[in-house]
Formats: structure tokens, sequence, C-alpha cells
């Protein structure tokens, strides 16, 4: 990959730190008070009866938690999902006009289908390069052995 240089939102769960292009990224809302989980494993609901959206929360694994963490008061949409969702953060950031080398990630830290590939560094820390779109399908698939009703 060659070096890249544009806007850029970092967006942070935990230790997990993730970065994608600006046009992917909603705009920011405070999450007040957080969300809270539903019958289905790693899907969240607003506590404001009046917003019907879904929520998301990320482990540092990349995957749905049952629950809002503490801390997790930001939250924007994604583009690229096939339905309307709020991602819950602990931090985003915009970085304007930001001028980063992708490094690979070594095939061998790889887990197949990783929409990780490549990290940067962004103020002396390692952050994971993905796309919304590639996000929103690896974090939103269904399980092996869960079936579409």
């Amino acid at each position: 990959m060659n070096a890249q240089r544009g806007n850029f939102v970092l967006l942070r769960a935990g230790a997990l730190r993730l970065l994608l292009a600006q046009p992917e990224v909603g705009a920011a809302e405070y999450l007040e008070p957080p969300p809270v989980p539903t019958a289905v494993a790693g899907l969240l609901r607003s506590a404001d009866p009046q917003d019907r959206r879904v929520h998301v929360a990320l482990s540092e694994q990349l995957t749905p938690l049952p629950a809002c963490p503490p801390g997790r008061f930001v939250g924007c949409e994604l583009a690229g999902g096939e339905m309307p969702l709020v991602w819950c953060w602990d931090e985003l950031r915009v970085l304007i006009d930001l001028n980063f080398e992708p490094i690979a990630i070594p095939a061998a830290l790889l887990a197949e289908g990783s929409v990780v590939t490549h990290y940067a560094q962004v103020d002396g820390a390692p952050v994971f390069i993905c796309s919304a779109q590639a996000l929103c399908a690896q974090v939103l698939q269904p399980s092996e052995g869960e079936h579409a009703a």
C-alpha cells in the first residue's frame, strides 16, 4: 500500500483503535443515557424510547458486545451497512490532512477474513486501517451455525 493522505477518523473502543476515511463516518452524537441490551446478542437499543435505531459496541477483538461498556459515550453511523446502526465508541477524533504510511500486518498474525490487513502509526501508537463497509460486513455476519429465519 502506498502512502495515504487525507481526512480520516480515529475510532477507539478500549485498546482497539481504527482508522477510517472521513466520508465513511457519520456525525458524532453523545450517547446519554447509554444504549441497553436487547434479546439479540450483540445488538443494543437506545434507552430513549423515541430512538428506534440499533446500536453496536465492539470488543477489542472486533466482536459485538452484549452490553455497552462504561465510557462508550460517543456514537456515529458508518457508511456501508445494510441497515442504519449507531456504533458506540470511547473516542472519535477527526484527523484533518493526515499523512501516513500503511504497514502490512504479517500474514501469520492475521485471522482468516480479517478486515484489518494494515496498520499505521498515529500519535506514536498503532491504529488499524479498515473500511466501514468491511467492518460492518465482518462484525454483523452471522456466526457459524446461525441461520436466518
